[in-house]
């Protein structure tokens, strides 16, 4: 795609070069939306797969892998000067059929996930940056269980131990590679937070190989019959991810958005949009932050769309449905361009 010198991935380059502008991408708009082609090629300077490198999407039968909508990705990555997060190999959900009503063994299911990450990230060696080699492992509450960890098909097989070995293979299979965990509902301080932190440490003390953590900072804000929404603060965010990187790991910001809720008034789109820029405000400042990434950067395909409702759009993300930029594309912009 053509590239522009006030793009946000030129400014970041200019005035955050430790700093990939990033966004989830979907293959098929990809391919058949050349307005969604144009944004994504020019604007940002990182992709990750939203759905196309899951397990079930990429490993739909026992023995056989269906890589054409990754390497599509991948090829419009290195055609756009873009590097790929390659997202997401272990996670308790998105597993296919056949995996998860198999009644493998736990031997079985060992094998079947390090032969997994080693085909997948074997495929990729050189050409993908950095992997979601783990994704989501913890609960949401009850950390004094499972050492917090949820009950998947994983920790069923191995325990803890899954982990290690999820992450000794993708090591193996592309030793240059960066590898991470990704989480949510980690930014804040609390005992979420508290229970990945005392993971990783527990990890770095058995030499596993982890490079990295992802914090997804899915946020809300607005009230509507649920209740009045706070997001977590950018300044309680920084402390907590400064908990990460002086354990010597880097840090992302992976998977961003900011669903409004209520009556969408040009107060919350002001609110909405400080927010963006005050998280990257965040990441412009710790030098260990290597990404600020979207979950999506246009409503038009968003995770945010109302379930159920497919004439209505989301509205947590930089671009509106008809590709116009939102006030948040401009404050993020504002903040990459420096005083």
């Amino acid at each position: 795609m053509p590239q522009s010198a006030d793009s946000l991935r030129a400014l970041a380059r200019t005035n955050a070069p430790h700093l990939s502008i990033g966004t989830a991408a979907a293959v098929i708009p990809t391919m058949t939306d050349s307005a969604y082609r144009s944004i994504l090629g020019r604007e940002f300077s990182i992709l990750t797969p939203e759905n196309d490198m899951k397990f079930q999407f990429i490993h739909p039968q026992r023995n056989g892998y269906a890589f054409a909508e990754g390497d599509s990705l991948v090829e419009f990555a290195e055609r756009n000067g873009m590097a790929v997060h390659g997202h997401a190999l272990v996670w308790s959900e998105a597993n296919p059929r056949w995996l998860a009503q198999g009644n493998y063994s736990a031997a079985e299911l060992q094998a079947i996930m390090e032969e997994h990450v080693k085909t997948v990230v074997g495929r990729y060696k050189g050409r993908i940056k950095e992997w979601d080699v783990i994704n989501e492992p913890l609960k949401d509450e009850k950390f004094n269980v499972n050492l917090g960890l949820r009950d998947s098909i994983w920790f069923k097989a191995m325990g803890e131990k899954f982990l290690d070995i999820a992450l000794r293979a993708a090591h193996e299979a592309d030793p240059d590679a960066k590898l991470y965990i990704n989480e949510y509902g980690c930014e804040a301080e609390d005992d979420k937070a508290d229970a990945l932190f005392t993971l990783v440490q527990r990890l770095q003390s058995r030499g596993v190989p982890l490079h990295g953590i992802g914090f997804q900072v899915h946020e809300d804000i607005g009230k509507d019959s649920d209740g009045t929404y706070d997001p977590v603060s950018a300044s309680e965010f920084k402390r907590t991810a400064k908990r990460f990187t002086d354990l010597g790991l880097e840090v992302r910001v992976s998977e961003l958005d900011v669903n409004m809720h209520g009556k969408v008034t040009d107060t919350l789109r002001s609110k909405q949009a400080e927010y963006f820029k005050s998280i990257l405000a965040r990441t412009q400042a710790n030098n260990r932050f290597t990404s600020y990434a979207m979950w999506g950067f246009t409503d038009r395909y968003s995770s945010l769309q109302p379930e159920g409702e497919y004439n209505e759009f989301g509205n947590g993300l930089i671009y509106d449905e008809h590709y116009a930029p939102k006030l948040p594309y401009h404050k993020i912009k504002e903040a990459l361009q420096g005083p």
